[in-house]
């Protein structure tokens, strides 16, 4: 303790010597400051308690993966997964969690491996995933890993989104875009759609019969690029005006 009330930490070391009747002559010690030292311990612990704090509370499932393997997860993942507890969780590998191949056909261990090393080189990753419950559904992840130093080991700290609708919803424009697809390509009629600058994004195979254009030959061009003056003028008029 100092004069002005202040703590500092100290590390001593103390030797004694001793007569021949092991009756103590004279000690001698060294006393070391090690405040800096401790200071330094107790903001890594500080650090530490916060990290955990925010990885427990988590709304997102979050997992710690070492060498390879999840060894810690918070409840967060365990209510996602279904199961009672962690216990089933830590010390399995990513592929476990999942179903034997991903949706595009790659093997689940080894797509999970590549990614993990991936995360080491780079420093990050972040990709969709598709993983299964404890009663063998499946759902769609957006999964997070970032490399961190966690206890002076090299560790992924890993989060998972669940985006199961978004997956489904996207599933369901592609299809509907192809039923479309299918449809107008079809027609004797020929089809078009353009952007806002009333440039051709689609053209359908019937405008050869129509125009004698090929769908390539127009697609990128001005929509006015086709008309004849009068055409023109009232397609401009009507996109003026806003069309329904």
């Amino acid at each position: 303790l100092l004069p002005d009330g202040r703590i500092k930490h100290v590390q001593q070391q103390g030797f004694c010597t001793f007569d021949e009747h092991r009756q103590p002559l004279l000690s001698r010690g060294t006393v070391q400051d090690i405040s800096e030292r401790v200071e330094r311990e107790q903001a890594v612990r500080d650090a530490e308690e916060r990290f955990r704090r925010l990885f427990e509370y988590s709304p997102d499932p979050a997992w710690l993966i070492d060498r390879g393997h999840f060894v810690e997860c918070n409840h967060a993942a365990v209510q996602m997964l279904g199961y009672a507890d962690k216990s089933a969780l830590t010390h399995t590998h990513p592929s476990e969690l999942s179903p034997p191949f991903q949706p595009d056909g790659q093997p689940s261990r080894d797509k999970a491996e590549r990614l993990m090393q991936a995360t080491f080189e780079q420093g990050h990753q972040r990709f969709d995933w598709m993983h299964t419950r404890q009663d063998g559904s499946t759902f769609w992840a957006e999964v997070t890993l970032a490399a961190v130093d966690y206890r002076g080991r090299p560790m992924i700290y890993c989060t998972w989104r669940d985006v199961t609708q978004r997956r489904l919803t996207e599933e369901r424009l592609v299809a509907s875009e192809k039923r479309f697809r299918d449809l107008v390509e079809n027609l004797s009629d020929w089809v078009w759609e353009i952007d806002a600058e009333a440039r051709f994004t689609y053209i359908s195979p019937g405008v050869e019969a129509a125009l004698g254009y090929t769908p390539e030959a127009l697609l990128g061009s001005a929509y006015v690029d086709s008309m004849a003056e009068e055409g023109r003028a009232l397609f401009e008029q009507a996109m003026g005006d806003g069309l329904p």
